[in-house]
């Protein structure tokens, strides 16, 4: 189905200008070593050996970057399944080879492999949610290819720890297999899950974080206070509560203390210390019982004075005058 996998091995490929011209002058060390591992790298590719002959090359590149080099590193990844990282490398090839540094020939050959990997790899249309969680695949970030609209790779990035998507739908590709995605965000709980793709599948993949709850822990300066949220006893102090995120209204009381009342807001994963601090119900002066009753006693005896100080004079009864028949009454 795919092309047969080829390296160059022409070490001339790392300087063509200095192939044609006499008065150039004599590489340093740097690129006679890099052109010793190139040779190398080439010799093991010959025998299949891929993953000695990418190191090679990814040694070669380190002290002489070169157009060759990078459509070899390519073909390794290739031969290796790591679709996606020989597309970058292909693409760097074509960057690099653009003044003449590679053959008409292996151009032709960098556009057939793009074709042919285009093909092979997997493509995700993923939704994340929260869109602002961090992701990771196989231990490494993502490479943002653009942000709008989004596009990203994975399997061509250094391992690290996730990044932030730029958008909350994306388009994803990825090489076929099983890979590991993480996504994590603070208030949230931790999203480890695996999953298969086979070799061109395209396929819709929601990855989804669930919030934390947060916990309510309710003390009290004296114990065997009684607890309510929201108007809701929920035991006696100390207690801890799980809760989802939001606010609440905290009541601690005991008789004999005034009661105490606090609202306390709760972030998704925190824990929220409530202590409670009740002070003891001192009565004032006129809620004490001998107050009531010597007051009682004073007002009564305001009350019976001001009655007889202005209750009505009654009618005297007529003065009996005797046998006389005369009666003498008062005006």
């Amino acid at each position: 189905m795919f092309r047969r996998l080829s390296v160059i091995v022409l070490v001339g490929a790392f300087s063509a200008s200095a192939d044609v011209r006499a008065e150039s002058p004599p590489a340093d060390a740097g690129v006679e070593q890099a052109r010793a591992l190139f040779r190398k790298g080439s010799e093991l590719a010959a025998d299949a050996r891929w993953n000695e002959a990418l190191a090679e090359f990814e040694r070669s590149a380190l002290l002489r970057p070169h157009a060759a080099t990078s459509y070899n590193i390519g073909i390794c990844q290739r031969a290796l399944g790591r679709y996606t990282r020989a597309q970058q490398l292909f693409a760097r090839a074509l960057g690099e080879g653009a003044d003449g540094d590679l053959p008409p020939s292996i151009l032709a050959d960098i556009e057939g492999y793009l074709k042919e990997t285009e093909a092979a790899v997997v493509r995700l249309n993923v939704r994340l949610q929260p869109a602002d969680a961090t992701i990771s695949v196989d231990g490494a970030p993502l490479e943002v290819l653009s942000a709008s609209p989004a596009r990203l790779r994975a399997g061509t990035t250094q391992p690290g720890r996730g990044r932030r998507a730029p958008a909350e739908r994306f388009a994803l590709t990825l090489d076929p297999g099983t890979h590991v995605f993480v996504l994590s965000r603070r208030g949230f709980a931790d999203v480890i899950v695996r999953h298969s793709f086979k070799s061109g599948e395209q396929r819709d993949l929601d990855l989804a974080l669930e919030k934390l709850p947060s916990t309510l822990h309710v003390t009290s300066t004296e114990p065997r206070s009684a607890v309510s949220i929201d108007g809701v006893d929920v035991g006696l102090a100390p207690v801890a509560l799980s809760r989802p995120a939001g606010s609440y209204r905290i009541a601690v009381r005991k008789q004999g203390f005034l009661p105490y009342e606090v609202s306390a807001r709760a972030r998704a994963g925190e824990r929220v210390e409530v202590p409670a601090r009740l002070q003891r119900d001192e009565p004032a002066l006129t809620q004490r019982w001998w107050f009531w009753t010597a007051a009682g006693v004073v007002v009564a005896g305001v009350a019976l004075g001001t009655y007889a100080a202005t209750r009505p004079e009654p009618d005297r009864p007529a003065v009996d005058g005797g046998g006389l028949g005369w009666a003498i009454r008062a005006r």
